[in-house]
């Protein structure tokens, strides 16, 4: 057998580090898009510029009923209810608050730029912290001054996405693009304890932690779908050991994967209405027992918001037509828009417990925007790390390794063969399965995966890092398959191969001369390894 050398690796992708600060609960939601309609007549915008503190206080008469410590969005500006009946003015413009109401993001028409201006609420201040991109919108906070964002790095990125995922650290005015190599076709959501940010890289799901970028591994979880044509849109429950994705295929599923457990449910599915954005993550309830979807479909008969149950023992029941994402304000009360196009907004609050759906008065251009983290009831956690295992699931023994490992699987998912390509050595080792290893060059091996080995459409799945891999390769240990000279770090199977999806592979990871790490060798099995 011949034994492909090592090399430097020719390109290796590096991700930005950021530290983590101390996290606290599950962010809030980003704010809905400012409403057309005129301001309120009950209350008159300031004069203030935006980057200037109100010099009075301004107020607006709302319901009796409204809870203390909601915002909400008019033209005139953003609104919090401060007592029983009465909403003071926090801002003449939009603002995606932080869920702790202390700072936030105005948000304007134009607000693609290369700086991000940051409000401090108490004072009325404003700062601006220049960025190395265009800012497209920020989206989840992992705690109380990093808040996570789409950039835009260049003119001709302008499309249908929100951009590189990217973390601001509002205090020090540090920012990280996370992922310079890929766009985002959802929001991401941030896990309670801000350790992790869940996020789709045009409609391929991964995870970022501490600088590392993994794939999120759907096939892991007993009861997945076997399809995941687009995957969007993730929401952490509140405890943070589960994650729901919306999977798309023919329909829209509503999937909850269980992190501890690891199992998946699909809780709903409908038929989508096609549009211009993304479809809206569902809403958990405080305390975690109950999930507020949006149907976004043409069918009238669900074309609602509808109430799931994540343990599945109950059939989703619908809360009402042409309503937009809930507010959830404590267990028993969630806050919904309407969303009917052409007439005045709405605002409903439904009580899971009784099914009883009213209106509350608040002006009639007005938009939830949010509600104070402070104020919902604190959520009890085991203090487990249910992700870990996802993170730690390359067999790989040191952050470098699994940096490199994610990197190149996503490669391989996405079939992105210049990015694979350029993690591997020159020469390169591929060998079909129970025959002799051939040394190619990488520009050789990028002809034969898209002529060969990558020509199908079939999606591309990697096995479970505990798989027995010498029993598919009659009792050899694939650590040791290359050579007693030869640092393999891991060896990663893969299925899905081939023009028509039946073959088998498996990636060879090795330690370079230079300390990194690089992708050195293929092994090819038509139609699969045989096992015993």
């Amino acid at each position: 057998m011949m034994v492909p050398s090592k090399h430097v690796l020719s390109a290796l992708c590096t991700v930005l580090v950021l530290s983590a600060a101390a996290c606290s609960p599950s962010p809030a939601s980003a704010p809905s898009e400012p409403a057309a309609e005129a301001a309120p007549t009950t209350a008159a915008a300031p004069t203030n510029p935006p980057a200037t503190p109100t010099a009075s206080i301004v107020t607006l008469t709302v319901d009796d009923a409204a809870p203390v410590g909601l915002r909400f969005q008019t033209d005139a500006g953003m609104w919090r209810v401060a007592e029983a009946g009465v909403a003071q003015q926090l801002h003449d413009t939009g603002v995606l608050f932080s869920p702790w109401g202390d700072r936030g993001i105005p948000v304007a028409p134009d607000a693609r730029s290369d700086q991000l201006p940051m409000l401090d609420v108490a004072s009325g201040e404003m700062r601006l912290i220049d960025l190395p991109g265009r800012l497209v919108r920020c989206f989840a906070w992992l705690d109380r001054t990093r808040v996570a964002c789409g950039l835009h790095t260049a003119d001709e990125e302008d499309g249908p996405n929100i951009g590189h995922l990217s973390v601001i650290d509002t205090e020090s005015g540090t920012v990280g693009i996370l992922d310079p190599d890929h766009n985002m076709a959802s929001p991401p959501d941030a896990s309670p304890d801000g350790r992790t940010l869940a996020f789709d890289r045009a409609g391929v799901p991964h995870l970022w932690r501490n600088g590392t970028i993994k794939a999120f591994d759907i096939p892991a979880f007993e009861g997945a779908p076997a399809q995941t044509r687009y995957v969007t849109s993730p929401a952490f429950s509140p405890d943070g050991t589960k994650l729901v994705w919306l999977v798309a295929n023919d329909d829209i599923a509503i999937v909850l994967f269980d992190l501890v457990e690891r199992t998946a449910r699909t809780l709903a599915a409908y038929e989508p209405m096609g549009f211009g954005g993304w479809f809206p993550a569902p809403s958990w309830s405080p305390d975690g027992r109950l999930l507020a979807a949006q149907f976004v479909t043409f069918d009238p008969a669900l074309r609602a918001v509808h109430l799931l149950d994540p343990t599945g023992d109950s059939e989703p029941r619908m809360i009402g037509a042409d309503l937009g994402t809930a507010t959830w304000v404590e267990a028993d009360l969630a806050l919904l828009d309407t969303a009917v196009m052409g007439e005045p907004t709405r605002t409903m609050a439904y009580r899971p417990s009784t099914g009883d759906l009213t209106e509350l008065a608040l002006p009639a251009d007005a938009r939830l925007a949010g509600f104070d983290r402070d104020l919902l009831p604190v959520v009890a956690t085991s203090g487990e790390d249910a992700l870990a295992w996802l993170f730690d699931a390359t067999g790989a023994s040191d952050a470098p390794a699994k940096e490199f490992i994610d990197n190149l699987e996503t490669r391989v998912l996405a079939r992105d063969i210049p990015g694979m390509t350029a993690l591997a050595t020159d020469p390169f080792g591929l060998g079909p399965y129970r025959s002799e290893w051939s040394l190619i060059t990488p520009d050789e091996l990028a002809g034969q995966l898209k002529t060969v080995y990558l020509a199908g459409s079939s999606p591309l799945v990697f096995s479970s890092p505990d798989t027995d891999l010498s029993a598919m390769l009659d009792g050899v240990d694939p650590m040791a398959m290359l050579g007693p000279d030869v640092p393999v770090v891991a060896v990663l199977h893969s299925s899905g191969w081939g023009a028509e999806g039946n073959d088998e592979a498996m990636i060879f990871v090795t330690e370079s001369t230079d300390g990194g790490y690089v992708w050195s060798a293929l092994l090819i099995a038509p139609d699969g390894f045989a096992l015993p």
